[in-house]
């Protein structure tokens, strides 16, 4: 590690003051339940053709709202008060004064709450996009026209040349590395992602091919094990892509306007019969190394003041290079996550990876159902760890009071691929 060069190796985390947050906030929330839904193809619009954003992934997952089960300890009302951003102090308009209701008015309001509940069933059974899940939090804040700008002016195209493809990865230079690795004090080691389980979290059946997120099948030798000796191996099959494996996705995931990292055509860079040609997952083989930094604001959509606070609190500063990860003690997208309002913050600390326990979407654009995808994938060319398993990570880090640390993730070099599940290391 003298060079700081990186050859299959990981990364890890470093120190930091315990953050006095407030109590409802350090709690361990309860998971939410949800389930995934297959369907055909590689090549997906989530809101259509006016949204101009395209994903590129083997299959499209699906991801719907389940109640959420009461856990011993936690009062319903606090339930609802972490999907409620308001609750928890964001920055939201004040309610109207709403007058005495007369017996007309109150007909129609039973009227369109019987047509209001008719369209959430139909949610519930047919799912919504992953990455376009129904919003819990605020009306959209970020106007298409301010996210177009940012997508223009905050972009890295062109900033390490006109065929680059690492994109931000070229923040990670050798000396951070190595200021990652002098992070290592206990020498403790905490995995980053989430079991592979033959089922979905609510369906306990069989795995079926439309349902599981890992498809197994054992074969053990003929030979007879007492004499011979004998092998026993699995095929595994899994769809990493969607909202239940702990997963990286690479630069060609997502396009906008026909467009991915550094100007590249989403018609040539990939295709359902080639995959990635340009921008793939292969890129970031040699292993991604540097200094992690775990925010745990869970509960509600995470704005640049909550951040800042954080920062604050613990004195840690989030800078260039960096891999950002945010706890937000969820089991569903968006009901927790990124605000979109944050976009110009990562382009100004240079953050080099991004990630967190839902797939990253804590508010809306209007026409973009994944802002923050397309804006780190496409205009930055920061790679995303999306579905992270944050809760074992979240403990330690309070245990030690350390919320930096060395983080380290190799990828597998699968040519033409879209992402890659992965299991990433934090190293304190």
């Amino acid at each position: 590690m003298s060079n700081g060069r990186v050859v299959g190796l990981h990364v890890t985390q470093a120190p930091a003051r315990l953050p006095t947050l407030p109590q409802r906030l350090r709690r361990h929330d309860p998971h939410f339940s949800r389930s995934s839904v297959k369907s055909s193809g590689s090549l997906s619009s989530p809101s259509g053709p006016s949204s101009g954003s395209t994903s590129f992934s083997p299959t499209m997952s699906f991801s719907r709202l389940a109640s959420p089960p009461k856990a011993p300890g936690v009062e319903t009302e606090h339930l609802e008060e972490l999907a409620d951003p308001c609750a928890l102090g964001a920055s939201c308009a004040p309610r109207p004064t709403m007058s005495p209701p007369d017996p007309r008015g109150e007909y129609i309001m039973r009227i369109l709450a019987v047509a209001g509940g008719l369209v959430a069933a139909i949610m519930v059974v047919f799912g919504t996009p992953s990455g376009a899940a129904a919003q819990v939090g605020p009306a959209v804040e970020v106007t298409r026209e301010q996210f177009d700008a940012w997508m223009t002016d905050l972009s890295n195209w062109d900033r390490w040349g006109a065929d680059d493809q690492l994109g931000a990865l070229n923040l990670i230079t050798p000396a951070k590395r190595v200021a990652a690795a002098r992070l290592v004090q206990a020498g403790r080691t905490v995995s980053m992602a989430r079991d592979m389980t033959v089922t979905t979290l609510d369906n306990p059946d069989q795995a079926s091919a439309n349902r599981a997120p890992v498809l197994v099948g054992s074969v053990r030798s003929v030979f007879d094990i007492n004499v011979q000796g004998g092998f026993f191996w699995e095929r595994y099959e899994i769809e990493y892509h969607g909202s239940l494996v702990s997963h990286l996705d690479a630069l060609c995931h997502v396009a906008y306007n026909g467009k991915v990292y550094n100007g590249f055509d989403f018609e040539t860079v990939a295709s359902r019969e080639d995959g990635c040609a340009q921008l793939g997952v292969i890129n970031s083989k040699d292993g991604l190394v540097t200094r992690g930094v775990l925010v745990d604001l869970p509960g509600r959509p995470v704005r640049r003041q909550d951040i800042e606070a954080w920062e604050a609190e613990t004195g840690i500063t989030i800078s260039a290079g960096d891999a950002l990860f945010l706890r937000t003690g969820r089991d569903v997208g968006q009901t927790g996550g990124y605000h979109p309002s944050l976009i110009p913050f990562f382009k100004e600390r240079d953050i080099a990876l991004l990630g967190s326990d839902v797939p990253q979407e804590g508010g809306q654009v209007q026409g973009v159902p994944v802002p923050i995808h397309v804006f780190a994938l496409v205009s930055l060319g920061v790679r995303l760890f999306d579905n992270l398993g944050l809760e074992e990570i979240a403990r330690t880090a309070n245990e030690l009071n350390r919320w930096e640390f060395m983080f380290m993730a190799s990828p597998t070099g699968v040519p033409n691929g879209a992402g890659a599940a992965i299991n990433p290391i934090a190293v304190f």
